[in-house]
C-alpha cells in the first residue's frame, strides 16, 4: 500500500545519498573530514608528553614553568 511505497521511496533516497557520499564528490566539510581521516595518525602511550601516573617534577613540568616565566618576563 501507500506506506510501503513511502518506505521504498525513503530507502531509495537513502541509497542515493549513500552513493553520493561514497563517491567523494561532496564538497565542503565532508570532503575535508575525509582527507583528515586519511592523514590522521593514532597516538600511542609512547607519544605522551605528560602522564598523571608520574609526579609532575619527574616529568620536567617545574622546569617548563620556570622557562615559561622566564620567557614571559622577556
Amino acid at each position: 500500500g501507500k506506506a510501503n511505497q513511502e518506505i521504498q521511496k525513503r530507502n531509495q533516497n537513502r541509497k542515493q545519498w549513500l552513493n553520493i557520499l561514497r563517491s567523494g564528490s561532496v564538497d565542503g566539510k565532508l570532503a575535508v573530514a575525509r582527507k583528515y581521516r586519511q592523514s590522521a595518525r593514532e597516538i600511542s602511550a609512547g607519544d605522551a608528553v605528560y602522564s598523571t601516573a608520574k609526579e609532575a617534577e619527574t616529568q620536567g613540568a617545574k622546569s617548563d614553568l620556570e622557562d615559561f616565566d622566564r620567557r614571559l618576563r622577556g
